[in-house]
Formats: C-alpha cells, sequence, structure tokens
C-alpha cells in the first residue's frame, strides 16, 4: 500500500543562524515520506549558503523577498504530498516522532486537519510557556504551523501576500472547509520568540489592522451559512482582534495613532456579524473577555481595567522571560 507523503513547507529569510536545526528536526522524524520544501524569501544573510548543505536532501527555491505569505504560496504550489505542514526558518518539531504521530491520529481518526500544542521557546531552546489547543476553530490557534492539513483543503486557498497576520484569515477559511478537525494532547512544536520575531518588532501601531485585511476575504462566507463552526470562527475572530486591542493598549505608548488604530479595530467588532458573537465557548473566559471589551468601548472602569491588563502582561512576561531547558 503507497505511503502518504507529508509535504513541510519552510519559509527562511535571514535565518542563517537557525535553519539548520530548523531542517535537521525535520530529516530527524521517524516518518520517512517526507517531502522537505524551503522557499529561501530574499534573505540578506547567509541563509542560502547554509542551505546548500542539504542541496540532496531538500528542494530549494530561492526568490526575491516578498514576505511570508507569497513564500508560503510558492512552496504550496510546489508541494506534492498528501499531506501540508508549515514550518518557520527558526522554529523546529519538539521530537522525532511529530509527523509520525500526526498522520497516525488522521487516519486512525479520518480527519483532514490534525492540530497539537506548542511551545513559545527563546533563542536558547528554553521551554517559557506551552499554548495548549482544542479541535474548534476558535481554540485552535490562528497560526498556520502548529497542523496538519489534507492537501486537499488548500486545493483552492492561499495566503494574502504583503500583510502581517496572514495566517489568521486563511487559517480560520481552512478549518471552516474542513470535516473533522482532531487534537493531539502533545506539544508538537517550538515558536521560537526572540528580538527578530516579526509581529514583536512593530514600531507602528497601524500595522495592527492588518489583521482586518487578513480576514476581511473571509466575512462572507460566515454570513452565508451561520452554523455551529460559523459561530466558533466568530469566536475565533473577536478574541483575536480584541488580543491587539490590548498589545496595543499595554504595549505602545499613548498616541493619537494608537487611539485611532483601537477605535477602529473595535469599530470592526461592532459590526452585526461579529457584535453578538462573543469570544470563547468557555462561559468564565467569554464573561471576562465581554467585560474587558466593554470596558475599552465605552473607557468605563480605566483604573481596574488598566490593572487587569498590567497583570496580564506582567503574567505573561515573566513566563516569556523564564524557563526550563529542553
Amino acid at each position: 500500500m503507497k505511503e502518504n507523503t507529508v509535504s513541510v513547507l519552510v519559509a527562511a529569510y535571514n535565518v542563517e543562524k537557525t535553519i539548520t536545526y530548523t531542517i535537521k528536526s525535520i530529516l530527524n522524524q521517524t516518518y520517512k515520506y517526507v517531502e522537505i520544501i524551503v522557499v529561501n524569501d530574499g534573505s540578506k544573510d547567509r541563509t542560502m549558503e547554509v542551505l546548500q548543505n542539504f542541496k540532496n536532501r531538500i528542494t530549494i527555491i530561492e526568490t526575491v523577498n516578498e514576505g511570508l505569505g507569497a513564500a508560503r504560496n510558492i512552496a504550496l504550489d510546489a508541494a506534492n504530498g498528501d499531506y501540508i505542514m508549515f514550518m518557520d526558518g527558526d522554529d523546529y518539531f519538539v521530537h522525532n516522532n511529530v509527523i509520525s504521530d500526526m498522520i497516525s491520529t488522521s487516519e486512525r481518526k479520518k480527519a483532514d486537519i490534525v492540530i497539537g500544542d506548542f511551545n513559545y521557546v527563546n533563542t536558547k531552546g528554553e521551554i517559557l510557556s506551552t499554548r495548549k489547543v482544542k479541535p474548534s476553530i476558535e481554540s485552535m490557534y490562528s497560526g498556520a504551523w502548529n497542523k496538519l492539513y489534507d492537501k486537499k483543503l488548500w486545493s483552492t486557498k492561499r495566503f494574502p501576500e504583503k500583510v502581517l497576520y496572514e495566517d489568521a484569515g486563511v487559517i480560520m477559511s481552512v478549518g471552516l472547509a474542513a470535516n473533522k478537525m482532531v487534537a493531539l494532547n502533545d506539544a508538537i512544536y517550538a515558536y521560537t520568540q526572540s528580538s527578530t520575531t516579526i509581529t514583536q518588532t512593530l514600531s507602528s501601531p497601524e500595522r495592527h489592522l492588518d489583521v482586518i485585511s487578513a480576514l476581511n476575504p473571509y466575512m462572507s462566507s460566515l454570513s452565508e451559512s451561520f452554523d455551529n463552526k460559523s459561530k466558533s470562527a466568530v469566536r475565533y475572530i473577536n478574541h483575536l482582534i480584541l488580543g491587539h486591542i490590548v498589545v496595543l493598549k499595554m504595549e505602545y505608548a499613548d498616541s493619537e495613532r494608537r487611539t485611532n488604530v483601537i477605535k477602529e479595530l473595535i469599530e470592526y467588532m461592532n459590526q452585526p456579524l461579529l457584535k453578538n458573537g462573543g469570544f470563547s465557548s468557555g462561559i468564565l473566559s467569554d464573561v471576562m473577555q465581554k467585560i474587558m471589551f466593554w470596558s475599552l468601548r465605552t473607557k468605563s472602569l480605566t483604573v481596574t481595567l488598566n490593572f487587569l491588563l498590567l497583570v496580564a502582561v506582567a503574567i505573561r512576561n515573566r513566563r516569556r522571560n523564564k524557563g526550563k531547558n529542553i
């Protein structure tokens, strides 16, 4: 019987120091029917030189710098596997049975998406925290890379290009198209947090509006059929945008620009499709986020809200600055 092939698609930009470890984490997988495609997205460092060390074992595509979305689309167009996985050039699989576990779970449970937990790690490989996921759109996480997909799900879908948060809308859309999503109760992926991580080096608050550009193409599909999956997708969107508002509130200096961006994000959440959709299927989590959003929208309980936000960010930063060795 023919074994199913997995295409692991790696986007690489200026990752000369990490790409070797990334590729080795794929090559060391016990599942051997793996196609590795690396798109060097116009790197200005030695990334391409390092990739040549693996040229007999991987497919290398070199392009001008067009951004993460474009790099992934190029890799998707070249992929020949039955399944698709994504990886960034500074991340890695956390153990050698990741692909085997994902494939066996997909085949055993007849699922076209399998999702896994992941670790936030620092550049020393220390675990800062672990993100747990659940098999629903609202709880699967918006990143492309903690998932195994049946390739058919990508037959008509591609990432938006030249925007940040390019995963947000298309991953939701792929989730909506899936017949069955299941989760592994196991961390499979290490998501590296560094000073060069794209979403942590933003100086312009306006770039957070890219999340709207990433979501907009898929909003009409929600209004067409408001079933349980669509309701879960609405909660996913609300939770995602609220997260951007919190980041803007806590990590950017108070300014008219910041205020205008927050106002635009809140207005987006006030559209009829999202306004009454909630934030989580968990009652306590939903209530907490509704209170936070109400406070942000009405500017009420400002002192209490700021204190709660400060505590939340402090806990997150503490987790991300401490850790244990992998």
